[in-house]
């Protein structure tokens, strides 16, 4: 398995696994300048710095809203973390991308996730000039599973892997997918 894809499972298994909060207040925008990971979410959502051992730097994101409803086991309606990976270092952006163009490293993804859930819908994005894979999870076991849809996207850069994942309910969905991309574009990227 190449490097770049080793960090993939153990990051998926703890997203769904649930967050360690630090006691900090929610705030419409967060930043962490020692890795440049930012995000400004849009009208509606706060953030609040979370701990993760799967990344360096995570932000959980609510909802002032109620809409989308988080759903499973998390606090949050969403949360996006950064986490670096060396092996990426010496890696062009065109390189990094030509990794995550192939059908290997999509279907590596993919398979990690179909170890919770079944991959409903897979689409690729770019966001500041790299590319990304976003999947869309309807998870086999948990809390009110069957009603539970998880969002997730993943960006590679030389400096490492951020992640952003949101779960809602199946209702909830067709109107918070709009959203969570909103969201997901809303990071800066550590590059």
């Amino acid at each position: 398995m190449t490097p770049i894809f080793r960090p993939c499972v153990a990051a998926f298994i703890g997203l769904v696994a649930g967050s360690l909060l630090k006691p900090v207040p929610a705030l419409a925008e967060f930043s962490d300048p020692s890795t440049g990971f930012a995000i400004r979410p849009p009208a509606g959502f706060t953030t609040q710095q979370t701990t993760r051992r799967q990344f360096d730097v995570g932000v959980g994101i609510t909802s002032t809203t109620g809409v989308p409803a988080a759903a499973g086991t998390s606090a949050f309606v969403c949360e996006g973390g950064f986490k670096a990976a060396a092996t990426n270092n010496d890696l062009t952006q065109a390189e990094i991308n030509a990794l995550v163009d192939k059908p290997e490293w999509r279907k590596l993804i993919r398979s990690t996730f179909e170890l919770i859930g079944t991959v409903k819908a897979e689409r690729r994005f770019t966001q500041e000039g790299y590319r990304g894979v976003e999947l869309q999870v309807t998870p086999k076991a948990g809390p009110d599973a069957a009603n539970v849809r998880m969002v997730v996207a993943m960006v590679e850069t030389a400096k490492g892997r951020t992640t952003v994942l949101c779960v809602t309910t199946l209702k909830d969905l067709a109107k918070g997918l709009p959203q969570f991309r909103a969201i997901r574009a809303s990071i800066t990227l550590p590059k």
